[in-house]
């Protein structure tokens, strides 16, 4: 099924971790879950956190302890380790704003995501069907 909204891919793939990888899944959910996320993706933005084993999403910026902003290829970047995350923050094409040990719990834990999603079977069917309808 095509997916078309990168938020819906995030919810789902965060699914698939728990499901596929739970030791992956329990450290990301260590390490994001005391974070509220604002997150804009393109011209998207929604705040995001963690309840109960599920990702909350309400649009708009609702008191995040941690703002990002990106484009969606730098999101393909990232995932097909073209770059990493440093490299996007130093190339401006990501763009996060916190306390430092929020920065620090937001990046761990998106590594975590990514790892962790190179090993559910699930999740790269997601990231594949996101990135085909894209490129349509």
């Amino acid at each position: 099924m095509p997916q078309r909204d990168f938020f819906e891919v995030l919810a789902r793939g965060i699914d698939a971790l728990r499901a596929d990888v739970p030791l992956a899944y329990h450290r990301f959910q260590t390490q994001f879950g005391p974070l509220r996320a604002s997150l804009t993706a393109g011209t998207d933005t929604r705040t995001l956190w963690l309840e109960n084993y599920r990702l909350v999403l309400v649009n708009g910026v609702q008191a995040p302890a941690i703002e990002a902003r990106f484009e969606l290829d730098t999101i393909d970047r990232l995932l097909d380790g073209e770059m990493t995350l440093l490299d996007a923050v130093q190339a401006d094409r990501l763009w996060i704003r916190g306390r430092p040990e929020h920065v620090e719990r937001f990046f761990d834990a998106f590594a975590t995501f990514v790892t962790g999603g190179m090993r559910s079977h699930a999740m790269q069917r997601l990231l594949q069907a996101f990135r085909g309808v894209r490129e349509r």
